[in-house]
Formats: C-alpha cells, sequence, structure tokens
C-alpha cells in the first residue's frame, strides 16, 4: 500500500466519522427534513430514506458528498438552523450556499412556519385535491410530507405554485409573503448546481457571516405576528 493510497484510506474513515458524528446529532425529524431538501439531488421519493445514514450513503454514492467536497453536509445543517453542530465539527470554512434548490429551501422554510393546526387546516383544503385515504393515515403526516404528496399529484413544482399559494393565502396569509420574494428572484429559480471534483463550485461564506444574515432574518421574522407558535 502506497502512502497516497495510505492517506486517501485516512481522510475516508475520518470524513465517515465527522457523518457519524452528525447521524447522531440529528432527531428523526431532522433527518425527514434533509432528506427532503436532497430530494432533487437524489432524484427519488425521500420518504424512503429511514435513516441519516442512508441519507448520506446515498449522497457519497452519486459523488455529492466526499471528504474533498463536504459543503452540501454543510449547507444541509445551516438550512435547518444546526448552526452549532456546524461550527463545532468545524464545517463552517466549507459553507456554500448554492447546492440545495431556492424551490426546495422554499418549501421547507414555509413547514417550518406551519403549525400542527395549521397542516390540518391544509389537509382538509386538500381533501378535494389529494387522496383522502393518504392524507387521513400516516402516509402524509406533516407539512413536508403534504408537499411531496401535492408534487406527486402534480398540484406543485417550482413552476406552479398558484394552487400552495392560494392554500397559504386561507391558511396564514404572512406566510405568502415568503412565496413571492420566491417568485421574484432574477433568472431561472429554483434551480440547484451540482458540483465536481475539477470544479467544485462552491461560494465561501463564514459562519459568523451566516449567522449574522439569519439573525437579520430572525429580528425581521418577530414582525410577523400573525401565526403563533413559529419557529425559526
Amino acid at each position: 500500500m502506497t502512502n497516497k493510497h495510505f492517506d486517501t484510506l485516512i481522510r475516508e474513515m475520518e470524513f465517515r466519522i465527522l457523518l457519524l458524528k452528525v447521524k447522531k446529532a440529528l432527531c428523526k425529524d431532522e433527518v425527514k427534513a434533509l432528506a427532503f431538501l436532497c430530494t432533487d439531488l437524489l432524484g427519488r421519493n425521500p420518504t424512503s430514506v429511514e435513516s441519516a445514514s442512508a441519507l448520506f450513503s446515498r449522497l457519497v454514492d452519486q459523488d455529492h458528498l466526499s471528504p474533498e467536497r463536504p459543503h452540501l453536509l454543510t449547507e444541509l445543517l445551516l438550512t435547518i438552523q444546526r448552526n452549532r453542530l456546524v461550527h463545532d465539527l468545524s464545517l463552517s470554512e466549507y459553507t456554500t450556499m448554492n447546492l440545495i434548490s431556492k424551490y426546495r429551501k422554499l418549501l421547507y422554510n414555509l413547514s417550518e412556519e406551519i403549525t400542527g393546526e395549521d397542516l390540518k387546516d391544509m389537509k382538509f383544503l386538500l381533501n378535494p385535491t389529494l387522496p383522502r385515504r393518504r392524507l387521513k393515515d400516516n402516509t402524509v403526516s406533516t407539512t413536508l410530507e403534504v408537499f411531496l404528496e401535492m408534487e406527486r399529484t402534480g398540484h406543485l413544482s417550482e413552476t406552479n405554485l398558484n394552487e400552495l399559494e392560494a392554500i397559504i393565502q386561507s391558511v396564514c396569509p404572512v406566510l405568502k409573503e415568503k412565496i413571492a420574494q420566491f417568485k421574484a428572484l432574477p433568472g431561472k429559480i429554483g434551480t440547484f448546481y451540482t458540483s465536481s471534483k475539477a470544479d467544485p463550485g462552491y461560494i465561501r461564506v463564514t459562519f459568523r457571516e451566516f449567522t449574522a444574515s439569519r439573525l437579520k432574518q430572525k429580528r425581521a421574522g418577530t414582525e410577523m405576528n400573525q401565526c403563533a407558535d413559529r419557529k425559526w
């Protein structure tokens, strides 16, 4: 075994240990959130992902994650607001903001603002649209799963937000502004960039800069008090 090959094995092992630490730090709902955010990257139904290990394995197998390119992992954790974990794992130097589609982030951020009571109202409004059996049983039990079901049945996509807007308008009107901001983005909205080994294509953003930005957003969010018990 050459020294170069040995060093590669060491880096791979260290990266696997890092992923294991992340896995142990995540709760079940956070794993589901990460899987949802990776829907476009994995090209398959994220509900089939049963654990953080399974998700990370798929991302590694499809060359979205590696010891040389942990940028997606950092962005995922920052998106679900595990900033402290990013800092503790010394991932802040590899922050990227362009690997997950803006569309997918929009849906995730909306889900974080929607309460359990809001979810019940959403499912009630969707009764004529989506299969009732799936709405009533545990197949669709979270807001993210509702969004996935809407996508599966052709009622929601990056370029078709009309029905989602109508539902949000009825359930929690203040959140409609998030959709309006997304639709106002320049260029082809909601696309994502998949980096390659030859061209990582990531934006270097420090942990402090990202945190300051999130704090600014959070302060602005305190003014939106039309919906109770929201989570930033």
